[in-house]
């Protein structure tokens, strides 16, 4: 505000009102205040005093709600001439203040200041003996950990005519080659299953698919090379959520009847 000595007082914007259950009264700005202040009475004959029901922050004083009308005054605390002079140094000779600015204006005297800033040939350079600055490059993140197929083998005896496939909860996984044998040794014997190795694009010409197995197809195997257990293609079992035995899983009958309760597969 230089060429105006004394500023305009600022004014209170009317009317005083409430917001979000909150007293808020607003105020226009004032230039070079440090402090502002707000004052209240009921009385407008009586003394005001300082109204430390409610917080101020930028232009607004916000209190709570409730009470009786209240008539208020705010006071401002302009900045020092000092202080006025370091903060306008500052912001034309500068880019604003920066950390230790601030302290150091205020050691040494704005003029000094101004005649440091002037005195351009006069700096300390230190490049030429500063550290030299490395730029960490960022690391590389891990790839993703290898697909392979881990093959699994079980012996026991079947109490049903059908084979399930099922997931205990929500998500992905790739299966290849099921196969079921009679007998106590993997692979030896007929299988009894129709497009175990899932060669047959169409899943659903030997198997059964339930709803929640819905989004699963016959693909290509997700390892480096791209190889299936066997043949060239593989099932991705996609389950939306919980999967059991008989309409909740992807099946295929085996036998028409029961086995003998002892017959081992």
């Amino acid at each position: 505000m230089a060429g105006v000595a004394n500023p305009p007082a600022p004014w209170l914007r009317p009317p005083v009102f409430t917001t979000n259950g909150q007293v808020r009264v607003n105020w226009s700005p004032y230039p070079a205040a440090q402090q502002y202040r707000l004052f209240s009475q009921t009385n407008i004959s009586a003394p005001f005093v300082e109204n430390t029901s409610g917080a101020i922050a930028g232009f607004d004083w916000t209190g709570p709600l409730g009470g009786p009308a209240q008539f208020h005054q705010l006071q401002v605390t302009p900045l020092s001439s000092n202080a006025l002079l370091s903060a306008t140094v500052l912001h034309r000779l500068t880019y604003g203040p920066m950390p230790g600015d601030v302290e150091r204006i205020n050691a040494i005297g704005p003029q000094a200041f101004i005649d440091e800033q002037l005195a351009w040939a006069d700096l300390v350079e230190d490049l030429d003996g500063a550290p030299a600055i490395v730029n960490t490059p960022i690391p590389v993140p891990p790839p993703p950990p290898l697909t392979n197929w881990i093959r699994v083998s079980a012996i026991g005896t079947a109490s049903n005519t059908n084979i399930f496939l099922y997931l205990n909860t929500r998500g992905t996984v790739y299966v290849d080659r099921v196969t079921l044998v009679v007998g106590t040794n993997a692979d030896v014997g007929p299988d009894l299953l129709t497009n175990g190795d899932f060669e047959d694009p169409t899943l659903t010409n030997a198997w059964k698919v339930a709803s929640i197995f819905s989004g699963s197809v016959i693909t290509n195997s997700p390892t480096v090379d791209g190889l299936a257990a066997s043949g060239t293609n593989c099932l991705m079992m996609r389950s939306t959520g919980t999967g059991s035995g008989d309409g909740a899983s992807i099946q295929q009958p085996y036998s028409l009847t029961n086995y003998p309760a002892n017959t081992r597969f």
